[in-house]
């Protein structure tokens, strides 16, 4: 028998109208699947398509008489590309560097930041301070490289106010010898000196304020004397500020308008940098013109407007003298004068910023200089690898060696396309050779510790610790005479001095030792 199925209508109307919330949210998860699938399905592309789009017919027939195909591996590529989006392929660069140089930040941030608790907890509240301090202001600003159980700003706090407890005495007496030879320097009108020990002072009373600002360390009547002192010397520390920028003023001011009867427009522009800074930093420092009266401040702001006209009315004729200084200093090949000639020229195209052919004169120019640069690193690496290679390092010039280095990478990391591939290239290859080539050999003590040396008759016997070795503090000795060398450790006596109180000592690969004669080192 055939069972007949009726359906109840109004069961289910009943059915729709209870559920039907939880029916329109499936339908429109159902059709944002579909459309999904559906937008993916347009731009996929399987790997026979890709090679069917990307398949040419070469014009010669093969041996059969039929058209020879092939894939062009390049055509594949650009393919993919077009049935992609190319933000796919932007990878934004990070600006705390790449993943290796954020992970090597973040473990020096970490070793410094234990080297502090270190210090803290052994009580070296000094040297603590300093590793926290290199944390807080260099290496990790936000303080959010890694976690922290305690912040390292706090823990610097708590570092200045343990210090702050053990040696109050030595730093209010500190302070205050700050303070009493400012007080000499000031009057004897040496105002940059007497600046520079107030502002010492003033931050030593600061900071020791700031450790502990209810005196629970150093106690309330101390903390009076330290509040007392502390706003002596910021009032001194003003007064002197106010002194040196006044006459700042009256220099820079006399300067600028003795260059406005005249057509040295570079130095102008410079002149009126040099304003705009006085001006800076008299609102920093008298904001409320208690010092400088607003008339002398009108003065130097209607001065500056001059000048600006001036330079506006004069642009053509200052491109072309930054322009004139340039190729002076190229030819020159003075890295110095042709930077500066870059700057002004920069600072001309902020008066015009549409002059093309400008902006391509700066780029040009800044490719000029990078090449100068390259040259000159090149003579110079050149130049200490031959010392360092003759053993004549007392030709090694560090400070030299640091400045290529920030010329380098400074051109190196230069935005506007100036620097192109190839150019950046060679920057980063000169940047290498500086760090691998130019480096000054370890001093021979760093690897062993010289006890003494005892002249012998005509020979020198000589007692070290070999700080490469297991056993190093086992006390080793050599015996030399002048000129000779130990055939294993390789340390040399290479010159004995004529009064017979010192040795030179030599080793491949170290700078040499100077050692006392009988006399503990």
């Amino acid at each position: 028998m055939a069972l007949k199925l009726k359906l109840d209508k109004d069961a289910i109307s009943e059915i729709l109208e209870t559920k039907k919330d939880f029916l329109f949210i499936g339908i429109l998860i159902v059709l944002l699947l579909y459309g999904g699938w559906f937008l993916y399905q347009k731009s996929s592309i399987s790997v026979d398509d890709l090679i069917q789009e990307a398949t040419s017919e070469e014009e010669n027939k093969n041996a059969g008489g039929n058209l020879e195909k092939v894939v062009v591996p390049t055509d594949v590529v650009d393919s993919l590309l077009e049935k992609r989006s190319r933000v796919m392929y932007n990878v934004a660069s990070s600006p705390f560097g790449s993943p290796q140089e954020q992970l090597r930040m973040r473990e020096e941030v970490e070793n410094t930041y234990n080297r502090g608790v270190s210090l803290f907890n052994a009580g070296e509240y000094e040297s603590a301070i300093q590793q926290f301090d290199l944390v807080v202001n260099k290496l990790d600003v936000t303080e959010s490289r890694i976690p922290y159980p305690i912040m390292p700003s706090e823990y610097k706090r708590r570092s200045q106010r343990e210090y702050l407890k053990r040696n109050f005495d030595r730093m209010l007496t500190s302070a205050q010898n700050d303070i009493q030879e400012g007080d000499r320097f000031a009057a004897a009108k040496q105002l940059l000196e007497a600046e520079k020990v107030y502002s010492r002072s003033n931050k030593t009373l600061s900071d020791a304020l700031a450790a502990d600002p209810d005196g629970a360390s150093i106690g309330a009547d101390n903390l009076t004397k330290v509040k007392t002192l502390q706003q002596g010397v910021f009032q001194k520390w003003q007064s002197v500020q106010t002194s040196l920028l006044k006459s700042e003023l009256q220099k820079g001011t006399n300067q600028a308008q003795q260059l406005l009867a005249q057509n040295d427009l570079i130095a102008l522009l410079k002149s009126m940098l040099n304003l705009n800074q006085i001006q800076a930093r008299l609102n920093q420092i008298d904001a409320n013109f208690n010092m400088v009266p607003q008339s002398e401040r009108n003065l130097l702001v209607a001065l500056i407007t001059q000048i600006q006209e001036k330079l506006k009315s004069g642009y053509s004729d200052l491109c072309l003298q930054a322009d004139q200084q340039f190729q002076r200093s190229i030819t020159a090949m003075d890295m110095v004068e042709s930077k500066a000639a870059i700057q002004v020229m920069q600072m001309a195209l902020s008066i015009n910023p549409q002059d093309d052919a400008l902006q391509q004169k700066i780029s040009s120019s800044i490719v000029r200089r990078a090449e100068l640069v390259i040259q000159k690193a090149d003579d110079f690496i050149k130049q200490q690898v031959d010392f360092i290679n003759q053993g004549q390092y007392e030709q090694f010039d560090a400070k030299t060696k640091i400045a290529f280095l920030d010329e380098l990478v400074g051109l190196r990391n230069l935005g506007g396309g100036a620097i192109n591939a190839t150019l950046r290239n060679q920057i980063t290859d000169r940047e290498t050779q500086l760090k691998t080539k130019v480096r000054k050999p370890p001093e021979l003590t760093k690897d062993y510790d010289f006890i003494k040396v005892v002249k012998r008759a005509s020979k020198y016997q000589i007692q070290y610790y070999d700080k490469t070795s297991r056993s190093r503090r086992k006390v080793n000795t050599l015996t030399l005479s002048l000129g000779e060398k130990d055939r294993k450790t390789l340390i040399a006596l290479k010159e004995v001095d004529s009064d017979g109180s010192f040795v030179i000592l030599s080793k491949p690969g170290y700078t040499s030792a100077k050692v006392d004669i009988n006399q503990a080192n």
